[in-house]
């Protein structure tokens, strides 16, 4: 399960390996994926934060872990 963090999300990761960090972008992408396949359940509407606000928030997890592995890959 994906747990959220308060503030940068890719900072957990600037020690970890690449194999790591990549570990966790495909866990993320696939949550991603899974939403966009299957939309919100029907009692969705229940869980707090949302499920759009989750989306959303697992978007810009991505975004981080993708600048952070392209660093490392570059360095």
């Amino acid at each position: 399960m994906i747990k959220f963090v308060l503030g940068n999300y890719a900072e957990r990761f600037k020690d970890k390996s690449i194999a790591e960090i990549r570990a966790e972008r495909d866990e993320l992408y696939q949550a991603i994926l899974e939403y966009e396949i299957k939309g919100p359940e029907p009692d969705d509407w229940l869980v707090c934060p949302p499920p759009e606000v989750v989306y959303q928030q697992q978007l810009g997890y991505l975004a981080e872990l993708c600048q952070l592995l392209a660093s490392k890959v570059e360095s």
